[in-house]
């Protein structure tokens, strides 16, 4: 027998003005022929069924009554509740203008927990459920002292091309921009051209060229024991030196690690506009954490516990939330890192990273950064090296996530929700079951049904009960998707397995403070 079932977006029922629509439910399930209670159910299913909204504030700069009566009209109309993020302008970059003065409306500070506060009053008043960024923009980092260990962190290149034959005496290549991580030296036996196949030129359609160099695995050599203190270093490269093989051009490869700098939320004293000098770290921004260690969940967690669940909020947020959630992630370092990964890396697989570090800096972040890269003669091009980089990496966003679970479930009595792996150079598949509700997206997934299946099967296969994702973030369909288009997207995630929706996005409705 087959039954017609409508997938529960159908429940949210709006006319060509945004009322509700006066075409009773009903109508959409004439086809059903279960008992009442399960007619019931879908007439009017339970609030945990529900789709959510993504729930743009533009800062804490907004009218709390507003926000109230937002999120109030969202489960008047069928969602479950919002997802409450602050957009803080994507980010913002230094120099743009904002038209708030982010020292005192930034997130984190009073003036943003008031607005935590008012969606926790909305959601329990409504019997609606919510759920919550960790911090703005994606959820990818809070307020915090510069100083932190827990921040992103990132490694800088630098290098000199020397000729056959010749040697280098001398300070390292970009001496002093960091803490230097190693020194390598190698055999230049081949310089090519070729397309970097992950990435598009300034006009947004063709594809950088890029100067590919191959070494030759066998004269690759760690000299940073020979490097003195104040970074002076001798080698030759004759027969007697660590590269005897041929005539051709030697590498001088010197690797720094550098905080990363990168911020979800810019200080009020890089944005133009109406902004005030910040007195402490709680009002000049938000950092970017490591996301491959546990310190960075804990800079998140930390913030949290002092700053935003205090007087009563962590008891009261606890009431109406389904879970702690974080977007995907969109860092773009270097490449990505983490100080303790040459520790693990060596631990792991018995041998040091340092020799191996020039084939780190391509397809190992968002987005490339150089136009010089550097592969090996070894039949594989030395991907084996960069697929171990890969997995330590991998088990560093999994203790992450590890942490960031353990304490929603211990702390809040909350389920952990993220956005896992795509946009990052780890095993995806593996990390999935990290999360209690692990969520994709129909951006990056290209409405694809292999893809969600891809995403949801190690979902189901490691016990979660529940996957969601992201719908209806449409490139060029802002204001323009329509309800049937919209539909079909959640049809293709249902039919890959996703059962889960939130819908992206619903803004502030009001004016600014």
């Amino acid at each position: 027998m087959k039954i017609r079932i409508p997938s529960f977006a159908g429940l949210l029922f709006f006319d060509q003005w945004g009322a509700p629509n006066q075409q009773h439910p009903e109508d959409a399930l004439s086809g059903i022929t279960r008992d009442d209670s399960v007619r019931h159910d879908f007439l009017r299913p339970a609030v945990s069924y529900r789709p959510r909204l993504r729930y743009w504030i533009p800062d804490a700069c907004v009218d709390l009554d507003q926000v109230y009566d937002d999120i109030s009209q969202a489960g008047l109309r069928g969602a479950a509740g919002v997802e409450l993020l602050g957009f803080y302008l994507y980010g913002a970059s230094r120099g743009t203008y904002v038209p708030t003065d982010w020292n005192k409306y930034g997130w984190g500070t009073p003036a943003w927990k008031n607005v935590l506060d008012t969606a926790i009053q909305a959601h329990d008043d409504h019997g609606l459920l919510m759920d919550f960024a960790m911090g703005p923009n994606q959820g990818q980092g809070v307020p915090a002292h510069e100083n932190d260990t827990g921040l992103m962190w990132d490694l800088v290149p630098h290098y000199v091309i020397v000729a056959a034959g010749g040697s280098f005496h001398g300070t390292v290549p970009g001496w002093g921009a960091g803490v230097l991580q190693a020194v390598v030296t190698g055999l230049i036996t081949n310089t090519t051209t070729v397309l970097d196949s992950a990435s598009f030129s300034a006009d947004g359609h063709t594809q950088p060229v890029i100067t590919q160099h191959t070494l030759a695995e066998r004269s690759l050599e760690d000299m940073t024991p020979q490097v003195g203190k104040n970074g002076w270093l001798d080698v030759d490269f004759t027969p007697s030196g660590p590269a005897d093989m041929s005539q051709q051009q030697h590498l001088v490869y010197a690797v720094y690690l550098i905080r990363s700098g990168a911020r979800a939320q810019h200080p009020p004293t890089v944005v133009a506009g109406p902004q005030t000098t910040p007195t402490d770290y709680v009002h000049n921004g938000s950092w970017t954490v490591d996301h491959f260690s546990a310190r960075g969940a804990r800079v998140m967690t930390d913030f949290w516990e002092k700053h935003l669940l205090i007087n009563g909020t962590r008891e009261r947020l606890r009431q109406v939330t389904r879970c702690a959630w974080e977007d995907s992630i969109e860092i773009n370092p270097n490449v990505y890192w983490t100080p303790k990964l040459p520790t693990a890396f060596a631990q792991r697989w018995g041998y040091s990273i340092n020799k191996y570090y020039p084939l780190l800096f391509h397809e190992n972040s968002l987005l490339d950064h150089f136009s010089v890269w550097f592969v090996t003669d070894e039949p594989d091009a030395g991907h084996s090296h960069v697929a171990d980089y890969r997995t330590i990496l991998t088990e560093g966003y999994g203790e992450y996530l590890e942490a960031l679970r353990t304490w929603s479930r211990t702390y809040l009595n909350v389920d952990w929700s993220s956005q896992i792996g795509y946009n990052m150079a780890v095993d995806m598949q593996s990390l999935i079951g990290k999360a209690d509700i692990p969520e994709c997206e129909d951006l990056a997934f290209g409405s694809n049904i292999d893809a969600y299946r891809q995403f949801s099967s190690p979902a189901y296969m490691s016990g979660k009960k529940i996957i969601s994702a992201e719908v209806g973030a449409v490139l060029g369909q802002a204001y323009q998707m329509t309800m049937p288009q919209l539909l079909q997207l959640i049809h293709r995630l249902l039919a890959g397995g996703v059962n889960a929706v939130v819908l992206h996005g619903y803004p502030y409705s009001g004016e600014a403070c």
